[in-house]
């Protein structure tokens, strides 16, 4: 049913809000980093010093130090639970730990390898005004965009291979705490969902999953005590409305 669906989500959080931002640029990166076009790398690259700008919030590194010890915290205590697959468990729990030492590891803000290569510096500076990068204010940018692709390439991943560690790191988070909620199926009336919240669970992430064909989107409200869902009718040209049909949806409430 899954294949079926958009999974749209709302993290609670400001450490998820960020994991989810370097998914989506990690994954931009990797696309475009294989085509052989100018524009590609253009993208490519832009896309990577993306990934620096978001690095260079100085909590990052104590917000995701702080989330690995709480799923390292939540981890630790399901070993004595019954039907645990403890291998599984003492896999995850040292994925974690290698985390926990690399950014323990890393000196001054993450990313920092590659931040001090002054050629992407250079590049960085000039992609904050429109237009930055174009040949006529970059000449050295454009003679390297005529190199060959191979040697562009090799860079490329050099620079992202450096930031190959955090990326495992984002792509941990997200799957345990994705991994921590069940799919449930539920119905909207009217394209409204309510639904009141456990007080003492700290909820993370919500994902509603909508059939890919109702052409709907939810938007989604948390509060302290519940979740609301307003499930919405896309329109291009005008603005959307919220739909006055039964929904079927899927809910997950993920934790830590």
């Amino acid at each position: 049913m899954q294949s079926k669906m958009i999974i749209y989500e709302q993290p609670l959080n400001e450490y998820l809000r960020v994991c989810l931002r370097l998914e989506h640029l990690f994954a931009c990166a990797k696309h475009y980093l294989n085509k052989q076009n100018e524009w590609d790398t253009r993208t490519a690259i832009a896309t990577i010093i993306d990934v620096l700008n978001v690095f260079d919030r100085p909590d990052i590194k104590s917000k995701l130090t702080n989330a690995v010890h709480s799923h390292m915290a939540a981890l630790s205590a399901m070993q004595q639970a019954p039907n645990i697959d403890n291998a599984k468990l003492q896999q995850l729990l040292q994925q974690l730990n290698s985390a926990l030492n690399m950014l323990g590891k890393t000196e001054g803000k993450l990313g920092q390898t590659i931040r001090n290569h002054e050629f992407l510096a250079m590049i960085k500076q000039r992609l904050s005004v429109p237009g930055g990068t174009c040949n006529s204010v970059m000449p050295n940018y454009q003679l390297w965009l005529k190199q060959p692709f191979s040697e562009q390439q090799t860079i490329l991943e050099d620079w992202l291979n450096s930031l190959t560690p955090l990326q495992r790191l984002t792509d941990l988070l997200l799957k345990l705490t994705r991994e921590s909620a069940k799919p449930v199926l539920k119905i909207a009336s009217n394209g409204f969902y309510q639904e009141m919240l456990a007080p003492q669970i700290a909820y993370q992430l919500i994902r509603v999953a909508v059939p890919k064909e109702s052409n709907l989107y939810p938007e989604i409200s948390v509060g302290r005590h519940c979740i609301s869902i307003y499930f919405y009718q896309f329109n291009l040209n005008a603005r959307s409305t919220q739909t006055t049909e039964e929904v079927s949806f899927e809910l997950s409430c993920c934790k830590i």
